[in-house]
């Protein structure tokens, strides 16, 4: 797999403050500030400043937007095109194996992105000798489960950056995106996007089912995507579950009585 650099901010030119339409709103979200402090910080925008702290755009950076700076989101329940509901509705609870994921990710690698923000983060050297002094393998149990999950989340800032680029382009070049490129980049951050919601669904089974029965944890994998009908589980996985919990209740009844049977049958002996 090779990584690749998003273009640099010298090939792009200057002047784009206001590129892709990205600023989508002024000032700050959180009720707790004050009108007065919304309207310094909107004038420190402005003015290309920002109050308190250092910005993290240059000033030639046409991506502005964050999400802190939405005061009023107006927003309402709404339904895609018919083909775009289709996609995400095959593709949103739908996992993929290694083989599929290893090629989706060598088609589009992580951008190399500076302080490796794109990464998957690993556990600090000093923090790793330390939980080994209480003989404690991080690389088992809840922290591996939990890396894997974000290391499929992450493998979406690939495609992602490929179509934030695309846009850039666009922009510099003054020349429209072509639907088509842009249409495929879109459908592979969906299906890596519906990998990771897997995962994680997949963790989240296995913890509910080790509190029941930790013979359970190897059907936490199972996932009935849209049949679930927005659950967890689904009705479906319940049944099988509860099937499951009967079936072994039985043998440990028989293996109980057989064992009780064997227990008397020796004591009548010794009594006799």
């Amino acid at each position: 797999m090779t990584e690749w650099l998003p273009f640099e901010e010298e090939e792009m030119g200057h002047g784009f403050e206001d590129a892709l339409g990205l600023q989508l709103g002024a000032g700050l979200s959180e009720s707790s500030h004050s009108i007065s402090t919304l309207r310094k910080r909107k004038r420190a925008r402005k003015s290309g400043s920002s109050p308190g702290k250092e910005s993290s755009h240059s000033p030639s950076n046409p991506f502005q937007f964050n999400p802190e700076d939405i005061i009023h989101p107006r927003s309402a329940d709404w339904a895609p095109a018919q083909a775009v509901a289709d996609y995400l509705h095959d593709k949103l609870r739908k996992g993929f194996d290694k083989e599929v994921r290893n090629r989706l990710r060598a088609e589009c690698p992580r951008p190399e992105i500076p302080d490796k923000v794109a990464e998957t983060p690993d556990i600090d050297p000093s923090m790793l000798t330390f939980l080994k002094k209480f003989a404690k393998d991080p690389k088992k149990g809840i922290d591996r489960a939990w890396h894997s999950c974000q290391d499929k989340l992450l493998d979406l800032a690939g495609p992602l950056a490929k179509i934030l680029e695309m846009a850039l382009r666009a922009k510099e070049s003054g020349e429209p995106i072509d639907p088509h490129t842009l249409a495929e980049w879109t459908q592979r951050a969906i299906c890596l996007l519906g990998n990771a919601n897997c995962a994680i669904s997949s963790e989240r089974r296995k913890s509910l089912l080790m509190r029941i029965d930790p013979t359970l944890t190897e059907l936490a994998t199972a996932d009935a995507g849209s049949l679930a009908d927005g659950r967890l589980f689904g009705n479906k996985f319940i049944k099988d579950v509860a099937k499951i919990r009967a079936k072994s209740g039985v043998r440990r009844s028989a293996t109980g009585s057989s064992l009780a049977l064997s227990a008397g049958g020796m004591l009548s002996s010794v009594s006799c």
